[in-house]
C-alpha cells in the first residue's frame, strides 16, 4: 500500500481490516451515499483523489463500526 500525507478512501478501509472489519471500496461508496458522510476535498492534479481530515476520518470510521454493530474488543 502506498503511503500519502493525507488520509484516502483506501487507508480508511486499510485501517477497518486492521481492526477486523473488511469492506469492499463499492460497499463503501454505497455507505458513503446511505450515511451521509463528511464531503471529502479534491486532491489537484489528473485523477482528484477523494481526501479526508483526521476528524473526517474518525467520524467515518465511527459511522461504520456503529452501522455494522462492530467493536474492535
Amino acid at each position: 500500500m502506498r503511503n500519502f500525507p493525507y488520509i484516502t478512501v483506501g487507508k480508511i478501509l486499510y485501517e477497518l481490516e486492521e481492526e477486523g472489519l473488511k469492506l469492499s471500496r463499492v460497499t463503501f461508496l454505497r455507505l458513503e451515499a446511505r450515511l451521509g458522510f463528511p464531503i471529502a476535498k479534491r486532491t489537484s492534479g489528473k485523477l482528484q483523489w477523494r481526501v479526508y481530515s483526521h476528524q473526517q476520518a474518525e467520524d467515518i470510521k465511527n459511522r461504520i463500526r456503529t452501522e455494522y454493530n462492530f467493536s474492535s474488543e
